[in-house]
């Protein structure tokens, strides 16, 4: 019997909403590893889209642009800012947030020095 976690439930949702905009796109899974400039023999398409993993933060950019969509049409919910709190919007070219190392996001310059000095 088969346990549904948070995390395995919004791997699921990412993975269909990723299949969709795929799909849409026009793409095969191996069109789109090409693209990304991974080894179809190694990457995780076929994973995330079954909600086995979700990819990266730096990764899921990286296909919106290869899919012509956004960050906040895959994710099942809006990325907020790490030190304030406010949604941030990645839509266009990283928009005004910016991903920090560990795969989170701040609203601005101002919160980008804040995360990045400690205080």
């Amino acid at each position: 019997m088969s346990t549904t976690t948070p995390r395995t439930y919004l791997a699921e949702r990412i993975g269909r909403r990723l299949t969709r905009a795929r799909e849409r796109a026009g793409l095969s899974r191996r069109e789109v590893l090409e693209r990304l400039g991974v080894d179809p023999a190694t990457c995780l398409c076929g994973q995330w889209e079954r909600g086995e993993c979700s990819p990266s933060a730096g990764n899921l950019v990286a296909l919106c642009h290869i899919l012509g969509t956004t960050p906040n049409m895959l994710l099942p919910w809006r990325i907020r800012c790490v030190e304030c709190g406010h949604p941030v919007d990645i839509s266009e070219d990283g928009g005004e947030g910016c991903e920090l190392s560990t795969g989170a996001w701040v609203c601005s310059s101002e919160c980008w020095d804040k995360k990045t000095s400690g205080g």
